[in-house]
């Protein structure tokens, strides 16, 4: 190789690097949501299931209910009584009574894109046990919903939430059709 062939490889390299650096400055704009994947690993939920999995007894649970509109109308009603105030009507976690709280209501419409939303156990354990194994402020349902409802709202949010995402609810909090 030639001393200008090198030189031109290099400043070929040299571009091709401060393009690179650009572009991955601006990746949270070109690409929406990039930065809260960077940092899903400092979500105590995530980071406990990533090292540890998910706890037992829950990690061999399968959801009983059905993927029916019935039981996501019903998953949904669930939702309007007992998430909608903290995680919002579209589940960004912008709900009233979820402001001011340590760490803020996580964006549950966010977590339905995930794969991790689709293992029925770390759901479960997720509403059942809530904040509690990270001593954050989303209340422990396992006594206050039944086995069902909590299933209910999991399909729910399994569903992509999909009154939350566009669908007006009722006042009772169905889906309206």
């Amino acid at each position: 190789m030639t001393l200008r062939s090198s030189g031109t490889l290099l400043g070929v390299g040299a571009l091709a690097l401060s393009a690179g650096t650009a572009i991955a400055a601006q990746s949270p704009r070109l690409i929406p949501g990039i930065q809260r994947w960077a940092e899903i690993d400092r979500i105590p939920r995530h980071h406990f299931v990533a090292t540890k999995g998910v706890p037992e007894p829950y990690r061999a649970l399968r959801n009983p209910l059905p993927a029916t509109d019935t039981t996501i109308t019903r998953g949904a009603v669930v939702y309007a009584a007992n998430c909608l105030s903290c995680h919002g009507q579209a589940g960004k976690g912008d709900g009233a009574a979820g402001r001011g709280s340590t760490p803020s209501p996580f964006d549950i419409a966010w977590l339905s894109e995930m794969k991790i939303s689709r293992i029925d156990g770390f759901m479960y354990w997720s509403i059942a046990e809530g904040g509690r194994p990270f001593s954050s402020a989303m209340p422990a349902f396992d006594t206050s919903l039944t086995k069902d409802e909590i299933w209910a709202v999991t399909r729910f949010i399994q569903a992509g939430l999909p009154c939350a995402q566009g669908a007006s609810r009722a006042e009772s909090g169905r889906c309206a059709r």
